[in-house]
């Protein structure tokens, strides 16, 4: 399981399209999400989000 920050529209998006991805928990459920690492999305999908979140979090 992971938490990434994410663009509101887009962490909708996520939770709609997968369900492994879930409103981040204890976190902002508007800006956050928490993955569960089930293989639902790719290692490419998985990697795009965490360098979004990364940037997302050092702006």
């Amino acid at each position: 399981r992971i938490s990434l920050k994410c663009d509101p529209n887009l962490a909708i998006n996520l939770r709609e399209k997968y369900e492994s991805v879930l409103p981040g928990h204890h976190l902002s459920k508007k800006h956050w999400n928490t993955v569960l690492c089930t293989g639902q999305l790719s290692d490419d999908e998985l990697e795009d989000l965490v360098r979004l979140s990364y940037r997302l979090v050092t702006e």
